[in-house]
């Protein structure tokens, strides 16, 4: 999952040719087609919106008869901080696997007319485009919990509806661990947290994994506690780990909490020998944390959760130049999988 973002700029230099001096923002998300996606690539994507949107805003002058008076009037300067793409569209550097992509955005710069050159920024200098992208992120990232959340809710009332049978069948001696007849926390574990393809961000995830359970719990749905504290368990693991001292300690919390879901679900489908291993294998991790339980355990990364999702808007700098003076709100569109751009 990644965004791209542009800003074009007329300036007070251009406006004998392009009018009064003003300000284009835009983005779009890039889902790509299963392949993966580098940063570079995004950097890409964002040249080749900036150029698309800026051949479009300078229509009617690239019709215009006089391409001498054109080249002349204008020049047109590209500001990047990826120095991959502007070392390779200032030729210094061959784009070698790169090479589609950098053909497309350099058919995009052959169609102008004008004088063209490229130069590097540091990333704080990119304001307004580095910002963007991060919106663009997170909002996919919030519709995609929106969807899990959905799907949570409807499972939770098909198990409400459900417990009063299953806790009847189970006063009458049978078998209260089977999987239940309304389908499984697993088929929302597949669906939303798919290896490489989910949308979901791990720092949003403990919270949400502890609300599958909670709900699994309740529908006795054992099989799928396990599944759930297996996901932890492999995510604090390859993840949390290798990150700052602060994050490895939440990943120890996450592996206590990852461990506790196995050991519920395998005591409930009665797998002593399973727990046996479990409870041997991370005998100091299980001895140095506290008791488990599933509220205390969802209440522990409650604030994560939620300090980390964004507001429907984002706020702006007006200008690069003045950004820690003015600022505007963008309201972005509900899909941008297609550009959208604004003035600011």
């Amino acid at each position: 999952m990644s965004a791209c973002a542009a800003v074009v700029r007329i300036t007070d230099e251009d406006k004998d040719v392009l009018g009064p001096p003003r300000e284009y923002l835009g983005g779009r998300t890039l889902t790509g087609d299963g392949s993966v996606l580098t940063s570079a690539d995004a950097e890409y994507e964002g040249l080749i919106l900036g150029l698309e949107y800026l051949i479009a805003l300078l229509g009617n002058v690239l019709t215009s008869s006089n391409n001498a008076s054109r080249e002349e009037s204008l020049w047109i300067v590209v500001y990047g901080d990826c120095k991959t793409v502007i070392r390779q569209m200032q030729g210094r550097s061959r784009p070698r696997k790169m090479d589609a992509i950098f053909k497309r955005a350099r058919s995009l710069v052959d169609t102008l007319p004008w004088n063209i050159t490229f130069e590097h920024i540091p990333r704080s200098e990119n304001i307004l485009s580095d910002r963007l992208c991060g919106q663009i992120t997170r909002r996919m990232e919030n519709a995609a919990i929106e969807r899990l959340l959905a799907d949570m809710v409807k499972f939770d009332e098909g198990t409400t509806l459900q417990l009063r049978r299953r806790m009847l069948s189970t006063r009458n001696n049978q078998s209260a661990i089977d999987s239940p007849n309304f389908g499984s926390i697993e088929d929302l574990l597949s669906i939303h947290f798919k290896p490489h393809k989910s949308l979901i961000p791990f720092s949003k995830r403990p919270f949400l994994y502890y609300s599958l359970a909670r709900i699994a719990n309740l529908s006795l749905d054992f099989k799928s506690m396990v599944s759930i504290g297996e996901k932890m368990e492999e995510e604090a693991k390859s993840i949390w780990m290798k990150q700052s001292v602060e994050v490895t300690e939440k990943a120890q919390w996450l592996l206590f909490d990852g461990l506790n879901c196995q050991l519920a679900g395998l005591k409930g489908l009665a797998k002593q020998k399973d727990v046996s291993r479990i409870m041997r294998q991370h005998k100091n991790l299980l001895q140095k944390h506290s008791s488990f339980d599933l509220q205390s355990g969802q209440e522990r990364w409650r604030d994560q959760y939620h300090n980390s999702l964004c507001n429907e808007d984002l706020l702006l700098p007006l200008h690069v130049s003045s950004w820690d003076k003015e600022h505007t709100r963008l309201s972005m569109p509900v899909d941008a999988s297609t550009p959208f751009w604004t003035q600011v």
